[in-house]
């Protein structure tokens, strides 16, 4: 596993909690949607890289 897989891992595990405290705060909406593009675009970061990766 290469950096860049561990670094969407962290993303994937630590984003949920990220947003869900960013909600409950009562931060803008742009915030919230921003925390969760992060979220999806490492959840589809570690597949491409699966399949990249896979013979």
């Amino acid at each position: 596993m290469n950096r860049i897989q561990k670094l969407c891992i962290l993303i994937c595990v630590f984003s949920p909690f990220a947003i869900y405290g960013g909600y409950a705060r009562g931060a803008n909406i742009e915030d919230v949607i921003l925390l969760w593009g992060l979220f999806v675009t490492s959840f589809v970061g570690i597949f491409l890289f699966r399949e990249k990766q896979m013979p």
